[in-house]
């Protein structure tokens, strides 16, 4: 599986998740907050049932794809909404979960942007990183020249900036396989889309794109 197709199945979860937990009884900022924990709780002992299943079969991709999902639904969400409730006020969680309270005006900087900011940083750390096996290598390309590249590139970037450039890099890339599948022109690529896919050209990946 790709970054792209990868992010695409990470959002797409944690969405239905952000939804369910904002149908929560308690409609105050806490009671969701503490929602949204329990909700990722109870999926993670079966995301880490499918983690050790892939290892055993010795699959990578699914390996590395399952393990960036447990850590980023299983370990980081869980722990910026735990910070949340320990740092926000307990008149503001108190208070119900809307206007300038809202979950998501809430949950996007709090808990989204800054896990997405980790996930990619962990993507490239190293000589051996799970970014090179998510994405399509050019031939020629060594590991650790790939990934130490990638880590410089993306350095720069702000949390912010990461989060929406994997929610826009979902939409181009289905558009872009219904593109191919109809063999119409290639849809245009949003700014940070093409910044991070010239990235990924710059340091010998990013062939499932098409450049």
């Amino acid at each position: 599986m790709t970054s792209s197709r990868w992010w695409v199945a990470m959002i797409a979860g944690a969405l239905s998740i952000t939804c369910q937990a904002q149908q929560a009884e308690d409609g105050t900022l806490g009671g969701m907050l503490n929602a949204y924990v329990n909700l990722l709780e109870k999926q993670c002992p079966a995301r880490a049932n499918d983690l050790a299943n892939a290892r055993a079969k010795g699959d990578v991709g699914a390996t590395v794809m399952l393990g960036q999902l447990y850590q980023i639904m299983c370990v980081c969400h869980p722990d910026k909404a735990r910070g949340l409730l320990k740092s926000l006020p307990s008149a503001r969680l108190a208070a119900p979960a809307r206007g300038a309270n809202d979950f998501q005006k809430v949950a996007i900087p709090g808990i989204q942007e800054p896990c997405a900011g980790e996930q990619v940083d962990r993507m490239f750390e190293g000589k051996t990183c799970d970014g090179f096996k998510m994405t399509n290598i050019r031939e020629g390309t060594g590991e650790a020249g790939f990934c130490g590249c990638m880590k410089r590139e993306m350095t720069p970037w702000s949390d912010t900036d990461i989060a929406n450039m994997q929610r826009a890099l979902g939409a181009y890339t289905a558009a872009l396989r219904a593109a191919k599948t109809n063999k119409a022109t290639a849809p245009e690529r949003a700014p940070l889309v093409d910044k991070y896919i010239r990235s990924l050209n710059h340091c010998g990946g990013g062939g499932e794109f098409g450049d």
